[in-house]
């Protein structure tokens, strides 16, 4: 699983302060990166050939430069950023900077750009500090000569530690149909999960968190993409002989900038889909998780299939935390059903199969994710006229009500605008400061 780490990090190029430059001074430095990735001799490693190819993107280096030495003079202003870029395309990885290949680099580099003592001894510093010396570390924040790209280390230095804080696990269960995909769209903000209804996929879908936006989506599944597309998200590679699928991505919004892992098992049916039920009582049971999610079809609850899977959950949960979503409360008919009391009644079942005190969360994850999306894109005629029936329908449940008598301590913030607010009337924004509660290490 050291995929998972690899695609922890944003890409930092998509912040480069070389992207403010004109396209001649970016196609010269792509040259340099990828002359500097062949003396290294990293062109075959899987991650620096989908990292060049984010570079290729951005720089839009389609025609290589000549080399000469004015050409050096271009960019010499960028020499040091250049170090930082060839870290993140070696995936930060201390033990490859630190490397025979990575020395050869800076040899390279000191005669191309005629570094004295100076200069080498801050190229010195910043991959130590890159590596973990904090010593070092502070000394490149505090370099006179870096003083202008402030903003850059910023976004650097939270990214590494991003990288290098534990992960917090999220296990997502649930029997076929009760939208764990949708309401995996609806934490993130992106529609990066596939309904595994259709996808008949008997894959754990592992999302992983990013440190700030850098623009992409991450995939590894078989092949490692670090900008895939939704025809890539959507359809699973037939090459892949794992049982595991890698997707990295920034969450938009309570979950943003955290270091959380959502571990999506495949949806288990007791009377198909046995390979499903297998690899999700597997992984259940070597509990590699901090936090269980098990979501439940608001419209079938209580059903055959849900009582055995959360018999087996209780046999093997042990002490570990689980947070129940009822979701798709929006098929309720408000005048003729309470959600209160059709939540107590889930909470008395539940206590019947073992669960002393059960959290229940009551969440459209469709409302939640047209919610997020409509903030940051425009919404299809269709998919506006949901929104605005969800908008209508969420203030006439009055969740909030709910969370405010069952979660006293969780508070959400009037929205600004509908969107937001509906978030929060959804149920979506209550789930996200919940999972960070447990994230911050409450109890």
């Amino acid at each position: 699983m050291a995929a998972i780490d690899l695609l922890a990090g944003s890409q930092t190029i998509s912040v480069n302060p070389i992207l403010k430059e004109n396209n001649r001074i970016k196609e010269e430095y792509l040259y340099c990166i990828k002359k500097y990735v062949k003396t290294a001799k990293w062109q075959r490693r899987k991650y620096v050939k989908a990292a060049l190819k984010i570079y290729d993107m951005i720089l839009k280096g389609e025609a290589p430069a000549r080399e000469k030495r004015e050409f050096y003079d271009d960019i010499k202003k960028y020499q040091y950023i250049l170090i930082f870029d060839m870290a993140a395309i070696a995936g930060f990885q201390k033990p490859v900077l630190e490397s025979k290949n990575m020395r050869r680099v800076l040899y390279s580099m000191e005669k191309d750009f005629g570094w004295g003592k100076t200069e080498k001894k801050l190229c010195g510093k910043i991959l130590q500090g890159i590596g973990g010396d904090e010593i070092a570390w502070d000394f490149v924040k505090d370099a006179a000569e870096l003083r202008e790209f402030k903003d850059y280390l910023k976004l650097t230095d939270e990214n590494l530690r991003f990288i290098r804080e534990k992960a917090y696990n999220i296990l997502v269960t649930a029997t076929m149909s009760a939208g764990k995909s949708t309401f995996i769209n609806a934490l993130t903000g992106k529609n990066i999960s596939l309904s595994q209804n259709m996808a008949c996929t008997s894959k754990i879908h592992v999302i992983q968190g990013k440190p700030f936006e850098d623009g992409f989506s991450c995939e590894y599944d078989h092949e490692l993409i670090l900008n895939a597309d939704k025809e890539h998200l959507m359809e699973d590679n037939e090459d892949n002989d794992s049982n595991n699928i890698i997707v990295s991505t920034y969450y938009r919004g309570e979950l943003g900038g955290k270091r959380i892992v959502i571990k999506d098992s495949p949806g288990v049916n007791f009377s198909r889909n046995e390979n499903h039920r297998k690899i999700t009582e597997q992984i259940i049971r070597r509990k590699k998780y901090q936090l269980m999610v098990y979501l439940m079809n608001a419209t079938q609850m209580g059903t055959e299939d849900d009582g055995e899977h959360l018999r087996y959950v209780k046999k093997y949960i042990g002490r570990k935390p689980i947070l129940f979503i009822v979701n798709k409360v929006d098929a309720f008919h408000i005048e003729e059903e309470n959600i209160e009391e059709i939540m107590e009644r889930q909470r008395e079942y539940l206590q019947t199969l073992g669960f002393k005190d059960p959290k229940i969360c009551p969440v459209s994850s469709k409302a939640g994710y047209l919610a997020k999306k409509s903030q940051m894109e425009s919404l299809k005629r269709v998919e506006r006229r949901e929104l605005n029936c969800f908008i209508d329908y969420f203030e006439q449940m009055n969740l909030p009500e709910y969370y405010k008598k069952y979660f006293p301590g969780i508070f959400i913030e009037t929205g600004d605008t509908e969107e937001e607010q509906l978030l929060k009337n959804s149920g979506i924004s209550y789930v996200e400061k919940i999972i960070e509660y447990y994230y911050e290490g409450g109890k």
